[in-house]
Formats: C-alpha cells, sequence, structure tokens
C-alpha cells in the first residue's frame, strides 16, 4: 500500500499541526496538538469521519491503538505503515513547531491591567457570585451544582490535604454530566486522565514524586466497560487521594528487555470523572462528594432554551466580551490563590461537629468533606477575611457566612450522606422533587389550617394543599416503574430519614414532601446533620468568643464584629445565586431560569413562616428582655422565697391537724397532704368562693351526690 506525505500545516494560534498524506489513492489528514504534558492525535478521514487518541510522545505512539482507530476509518494499515507515517513526521523540520509554539505574551501594561483586575476581584463581596455568572454562560441552570464541583476543585490548593474533596457527577446517560464537569474545569488548569497508562504515570514520578499532588485530574466518563488500563491508573490514584503515598511495583519493557520497576507516588490529588453510579467503596466515599445533576423537567426546559440561543446566536453574541474579559480575570484570580494560598482555620468546627451525630453511620467518613466545602470558601475569600498569627505563621478565619454558604450549596448532599440513602432512595427522592411541590409548613401544621374555623382563607390554602401535594405509593411505582411493594418500602425510608411525611387515609398512605427548612436526616428519629442547629449558633458571637478564650488567641475587635452575624442580617446577605449585574453580564435565558427556579436573593428566605429562625428571632429578643430586666427577675424570685415562708406560716394558723388530715378552720374542708392544703391557701387568696366559712354553708345539700362538701 503506498503512503504519501503530501503536506504540513502548522496551526498559527497554538501548537499544532496538520499533515495530509495520500493512501492507497485515498486523503488522509493527521491532526497533532500539544496539550500540557501530552499530545492529541486525530486521524481524520475525507467525510471528515475522526479518530482521537492521547499519548504522551507523539513520535512514539502505540501502533496497536493507531491501528484500530484507523480501521475504524476504513483504512486498514500494518503496524510497520504506521510507523513510517510518524517516521517522516518526525524528520520533517515542519514539526519542530509543536515544541517551538509560544502564546502570544501581553504587553506589560495589559499583564498589569489584567493583575490589577483580578486582585480587585478577590475583594469583591460578590466574588462568588461573578464566578457564578461565568459558569452560567457555560453551562444551562444547575446553579447549585456547578459552584458545588467548582468548591471540590479549588480545594485542590487547601494546605490541609484531608480536606481536598474529589467529586464524581453520577446520573444516566444523556442528562448532562460531562457537560457540567468540563464546564466547571474550563476555569482550572487540570490533567486528561482518559488514555493514561501505567507507564506514561511511572515517567512522570521519574519526574517527581509530588508530581499530582494539588493537581486536578480529570478522567472522564467512567462507564460499564473501563478499559483494563485506565483501571488500573484510576485505582492507582484513588488510593493515592485517600492515602497520600502509592508504592507499586511494575513489569516495564517488551519481548526479553522486561525488568522491574518501582513507581513511588506521593501528595494528594483532586480528581474529578462521570459515571452512572457513584462508587460504594467507604475508603473512596471518604475523600468523594457524589453529586447528582438536576434532572426535573424544569432544568430541560432551561437546557432547551439554552440549546435556542446557542444555535440562533453568533459566538460574540451568545457568549459577550464583558463575559470573556469576566473569565480571563476570574482565571488569573485563581493562579492568585493558588500562588498565595494560606492555611486555614476554622472557629465554629466545635459547633458543626456537634451537629453531625455520631449516632450516623457516616459522620468519620464525611466529616472531612463538609469542612474541606466550608474551607475552599474561605480561601477564595481570603482577601476579605481576618486573619491570625500563630507561632509566626498566618492563618485566614473562616468567616459564619462561609458555613452560610456552604449549607446553601451543599447541605442537601450532606443530609442524604448522613443518613445513607441508597442509589435508587437517591433517584426516588429525586423524582418525588420532580413530581411534587413541597408542602408550606410542617404537615401537622397544616393539618391544624386546615380545621381552622378563624381564617376561612387559611383554611382554604391549606385544604387545596393537602389535596394537591399528596402522593401515594401506586403513583410513586408508576413514576419509577418499580412494583407498588418496592415504592413502598422506598417511601417508608424516605419518611424515617425525615425527607417526608405522611398521614393515614382509609387502608392506605397518604406522603407529603417536606420543605427543606423541615427535613432533617434522621435514623429512629435522631437527628444526624442538623442544619437547623448549626445556623442558629451562627447567629452570635458566642463560638467566635469561645474559640478565641479557650486557646488565647487575638483577633481585633473590628473583625470580632465583623464576624458577628444577626438574624436580620440575613435580610442583606446575597445567596450564591443573587443576580446583582448589570443586563450585559446576564445571559438572555436567565429571567426564564429565574422563573422557573426563582432561586433565593438574598438568605432572608430563612426567615419565612414556619421556620425555626423565625421562632428563634423571638427567642433572641426575648433574651434580650430577660436580660434587661434580670435584676427585677432576681428580685421577684427573693420575694417568691418569702411568700412561700409566710404560707407556711398560714398553713400552721389556718389549718388543724387530725392525723392525717389537715382541715381547713374556715371551710372545715379535709385535705391529705400540706401541698393540697397550701394550694388551697392559693386559690381562696385568689377566689375567695371556694373557701366558704361554715357558718354560711347550706347543710341542706350534704349527701346529695353522695359526699359530703368537706371532703376532699
Amino acid at each position: 500500500m503506498g503512503i504519501k506525505l503530501v503536506e504540513i500545516k502548522q496551526i498559527k494560534e497554538k501548537p499544532a499541526i496538520k499533515a495530509y498524506f495520500e493512501v492507497n489513492n485515498r486523503f488522509m489528514a493527521v491532526f497533532i496538538e500539544k496539550q500540557g504534558k501530552k499530545y492529541q492525535i486525530v486521524f481524520i478521514e475525507e467525510g471528515g469521519k475522526k479518530a482521537f487518541i492521547s499519548v504522551d510522545d507523539w513520535k512514539d505512539p502505540s501502533t496497536r491503538k493507531c491501528k484500530r482507530k484507523l480501521k475504524l476509518l476504513g483504512f486498514d494499515l500494518k503496524e510497520e505503515e504506521i510507523e513510517r507515517i510518524f517516521f517522516e513526521l518526525a524528520n520533517d523540520n515542519r514539526t519542530l513547531w509543536l515544541e517551538e509554539w509560544t502564546p502570544p505574551k501581553l504587553g506589560k501594561e495589559d499583564s498589569d491591567d489584567l493583575e490589577e483586575k483580578a486582585r480587585e476581584l478577590l475583594k469583591d463581596p460578590l466574588l462568588l457570585q461573578k464566578i457564578r455568572t461565568v459558569l452560567d454562560f457555560k453551562i444551562a441552570g444547575m446553579g447549585k451544582k456547578k459552584l458545588a464541583i467548582f468548591l471540590c476543585l479549588l480545594s485542590k490548593n487547601l494546605k490541609d490535604p484531608k480536606e481536598r474533596v474529589s467529586s464524581c457527577i453520577y446520573g444516566k446517560w444523556g442528562e448532562g454530566k460531562s457537560f457540567l464537569a468540563e464546564g466547571v474545569l474550563s476555569l482550572f488548569d487540570f490533567i486528561r486522565m482518559n488514555s493514561a497508562t501505567l507507564a506514561s504515570v511511572y515517567r512522570d514520578s521519574m519526574k517527581d514524586p509530588w508530581f499530582y499532588d494539588g493537581k486536578i485530574l480529570y478522567f472522564g466518563d467512567l462507564g460499564d466497560e473501563i478499559p483494563d488500563d485506565l483501571k488500573e491508573v484510576l485505582q492507582l490514584f484513588k488510593q493515592l487521594m485517600t492515602e497520600g503515598e502509592v508504592v507499586k511495583k511494575l513489569v516495564m519493557g517488551s519481548g526479553e528487555e522486561l525488568e522491574t520497576v518501582e513507581l513511588k507516588l506521593y501528595g494528594y490529588p483532586v480528581l474529578i470523572w462521570t459515571a452512572q453510579a457513584p462508587p460504594e467503596d467507604e475508603q473512596q466515599l471518604s475523600r468523594i462528594l457524589p453529586i447528582l445533576p438536576e434532572l426535573s423537567d424544569k432544568q430541560r426546559e432551561i437546557v432547551r432554551e439554552f440549546s435556542n440561543f446557542e444555535k440562533e446566536l453568533p459566538r460574540e453574541k451568545f457568549y459577550p466580551k464583558e463575559i470573556e474579559e469576566l473569565e480571563r480575570v476570574v482565571k488569573r484570580a485563581l493562579k492568585i490563590l493558588e500562588k498565595e494560598a494560606l492555611p486555614v482555620i476554622n472557629p465554629y468546627a466545635r459547633l458543626i461537629n456537634n451537629c453531625m451525630s455520631v449516632h450516623s453511620p457516616n459522620v468519620n467518613r464525611d466529616r472531612n468533606k463538609f469542612f474541606g466545602i466550608i474551607s475552599a470558601i474561605t480561601h477564595l475569600y481570603q482577601f476579605q477575611r481576618a486573619k491570625i498569627k500563630i507561632e509566626d505563621r498566618e492563618y485566614v478565619v473562616t468567616h459564619p457566612v462561609d458555613v452560610l454558604y456552604a449549607l446553601y450549596l451543599v447541605g442537601e448532599e450532606f443530609e442524604t450522606l448522613f443518613g445513607a440513602l441508597d442509589t435508587f432512595s437517591q433517584k426516588a427522592y429525586q423524582i418525588i422533587k420532580e413530581k411534587v411541590e413541597p408542602i408550606s409548613c410542617s404537615l401537622k401544621e397544616l393539618l391544624s389550617r386546615s380545621a381552622s374555623f378563624e381564617d376561612v382563607e387559611v383554611r382554604k390554602e391549606a385544604t387545596h394543599e393537602l389535596k394537591t401535594k399528596a402522593f401515594t405509593n401506586e403513583e410513586l411505582a408508576e413514576w419509577l416503574n418499580v412494583h407498588v411493594k418496592t415504592a413502598r418500602k422506598l417511601t417508608l425510608k424516605l419518611y424515617k430519614k425525615g425527607l417526608l411525611d405522611r398521614i393515614k387515609e382509609g387502608r392506605s398512605w397518604k406522603y407529603y414532601l417536606l420543605p427543606e427548612y423541615k427535613q432533617r436526616g434522621k435514623t429512629n428519629g435522631v437527628v444526624l446533620f442538623d442544619t437547623q442547629s448549626m445556623l442558629e449558633g451562627l447567629l452570635s458571637e458566642k463560638e467566635l468568643l469561645e474559640w478565641l478564650d479557650r486557646y488565647g488567641f487575638d483577633m481585633p475587635q473590628e473583625s470580632i464584629e465583623e464576624y458577628s452575624i444577626k438574624v436580620d442580617d440575613l435580610k442583606h446577605i446575597l445567596t450564591p445565586e443573587a443576580r446583582v449585574f448589570e443586563i450585559t453580564y446576564i445571559p438572555p435565558w436567565d429571567s426564564y431560569e429565574i422563573k422557573l427556579f426563582k432561586p433565593p436573593f438574598t438568605f432572608d428566605f430563612l426567615l419565612e413562616d414556619g421556620n425555626v429562625l423565625r421562632v428563634r428571632k423571638s427567642v433572641l429578643d426575648e433574651d434580650l428582655t430577660n436580660e434587661i430586666n434580670r435584676e427585677d427577675k432576681n428580685e421577684e424570685e427573693g420575694s417568691e422565697i418569702e411568700e412561700e415562708n409566710k404560707i407556711e406560716e398560714r398553713l400552721k394558723e389556718d389549718f388543724d391537724k387530725e392525723g392525717e388530715f389537715w382541715i381547713c378552720k374556715r371551710c372545715k374542708s379535709r385535705f391529705l397532704s400540706g401541698k393540697d392544703a397550701i394550694y388551697h391557701l392559693k386559690a381562696r387568696a385568689q377566689n375567695p368562693e371556694v373557701c366558704v366559712p361554715v357558718e354560711e354553708y347550706d347543710f341542706s345539700m350534704e349527701g346529695v351526690l353522695g359526699y359530703e362538701k368537706r371532703d376532699d
């Protein structure tokens, strides 16, 4: 078969070449691009059909892999012929472009201007909201999910490696898992691992055993059939992610030239991949946050709207210059954070740990992940947070708002994790959330409202909710396409976890989805991840002051005041999903998303009717009143003691003792104990009619009711 090199073109915009070959009277193109430390080779046939392969050395790729890919395109080449193609390319000077290419340098003024804008952004209170804006132009909807993944990836910078959080985005085919992952990854430097082998990892380890420490490793989609080479690499890095050290014997070479080498790796990388199900290994789950993309009809509507604009608008309109500039600034800001990362210290750790029940089967497994998300938020805002020095080392201090953000973004995931829901129960819960609206308050309160005769409108609304927001096991079985018995087991499990409530009608149950602030991960009534108590504990200076006092740390008074948030402050603290930008910063599909999902603008939603924080506010007000009147209260307590002493004296004066009986001298009533006699004295003081003097008593009524009046 004849093979002839026709032409080589150098791509000016990036380190890439495109070579054209004539193969047995057919044309074929070979596109080679340098991507970090790896190369991507693309074989392209005349009709435009492509086959991809990623290699460490483009001059010496795996001929077997190339042969398999070329066969898919209709080129049945021998391994020797493939070697000849790459031999010709390697000996052509035009391919030196792959190593010689350098990115166009920014002028000093441009570089300084970008650096200044990045540092201004890091001091912007709306930092996380602006990052979400960039992601909104890449990913339709899923506001909480994409920010949760962003924080997982950002955790690579954390100085405590135990807090670095890897992520697995799982769900069925076609739900946008890879699109979600790659959209967030576009803001970071990362290494694609979907074609890695143990040999390539070994070569990297020979350069530096710490090569992968603090790196983001993207394994792509891991479906049912994972190639054996990739499976070995994945297991290797899962071990490195959890233990920080891997030592493995490898057999390298081919034919008779085999040798045994030792692969050594150190550090804690951050892994991310997509799959159809979350990992089941407990050790791996200690460092992995499973994330299930939004699967609702509302989300599909947003994706459709996103797709409409993407197809109808040119690139510069769909992704405007303002967003391109903001993305550049965000990327530079993330580089600054990586270089200048400070260790994080959390004064609210004791409060958070106390809200994680020891009764949870997963508390030790999942604790560090939640702290990792909080620390990632503190790290992101480190230029806006208080710093303290401990033994000449500077630490950035976690703010209560950082914990609020973490609860808002991943609280639901952690309630599920601590409640130990299995994959099928999680799927059922997602379907229920898609099909049924949550009730506006607890079911007990809703039933009480429906029986109210004071307010007709309240009764009508409550009755309407009870009718329209209920579902049965039969309906769930239909939604999931399972047997009713299976649906019954699922609803019972979700009910015990505190995610649903129910009432019995006849011989069957009606179930209701509880609002988020009423949901709690439970096992036999024990709260496993108590977000409610966590929120209450953040609304005071107590935790911070106790932490400072416990360890003798110093913080300026103004910083202590900044770290004190009150219930009313929640009305002014923006959620990560708040829209606050000029019209050019808002995607054209954004108003549609707001209409469907109604994301809260501030944390004021925590003060809605029925929420415990509303009760908490009144309790705080009562505490303030009690504080002001404490002295009066003490005086009242003293007067009560004096009153008790007076009553004891009057007991002896107003009662005769006859055996075990106390007999009132005034009305002649008899009592079995002194306590009852004292109660009679107090009642007489309030209402004299309970103690009628014996001379005024009507003796004609005696015996009519079968007992004497004076009998107690």
